[in-house]
């Protein structure tokens, strides 16, 4: 959980106060104070006012740059209410950049798998396996293949072009 991206979530249902719920005393404060006849959406932060408000104002921005606008900003937070309520983990998830999937993730982890055989092709899919090349900024000396000591040792190399794992596939084949 991105711990900023969620404090961003929480203040947007201040700026969500602003536009619903103008009864309050909160809003009827605020706006008399600082927005007087201004739209939040248009007011312009001073140097004098409050960290709270500036900080307001800045998500506001931050809004407006993600939805592209006030009306689909506004639109925006009406699909993160439910039941007529504001949902602060819908915001956070409308904010968050997710996770990218990737294709082969549905091969590596399945249930019958070995966690360590997962967490070895999963290594390998990423390319971050601790192949000796991989580990040349630990200045290690020699970098050739541990098997057969001809050529550097690669992950594809290392999987498929060294005779010594060639012949150990070879009997896992047969």
């Amino acid at each position: 959980m991105d711990i900023w991206k969620w404090n961003v979530a929480l203040l947007t249902r201040a700026i969500w106060h602003f536009y619903r719920e103008s009864d309050t005393i909160w809003v009827k404060c605020v706006k008399q104070y600082y927005l007087k006849s201004i739209s939040f959406w248009d007011y312009l932060p001073r140097d004098r006012d409050s960290f709270l408000f500036k900080r307001l104002c800045s998500i506001r921005n931050q809004l407006l740059s993600h939805f592209g606008g006030v009306e689909s900003t506004i639109v925006g937070l009406h699909h993160c209410c439910e039941a007529g309520r504001f949902c602060t983990n819908l915001v956070y998830e409308a904010l968050r950049v997710p996770n990218p999937t990737y294709p082969w993730m549905w091969i590596i982890w399945r249930p019958f798998i070995p966690p360590k055989f997962s967490f070895t092709l999963w290594l390998s899919c990423r390319k971050r396996l601790a192949t000796r090349d991989s580990l040349r900024f630990m200045n290690l000396d020699d970098v050739s293949c541990v098997f057969c000591r001809n050529v550097d040792e690669t992950q594809q190399y290392l999987f498929f072009s060294c005779p010594f794992t060639s012949a150990i596939w070879c009997t896992i084949r047969t």
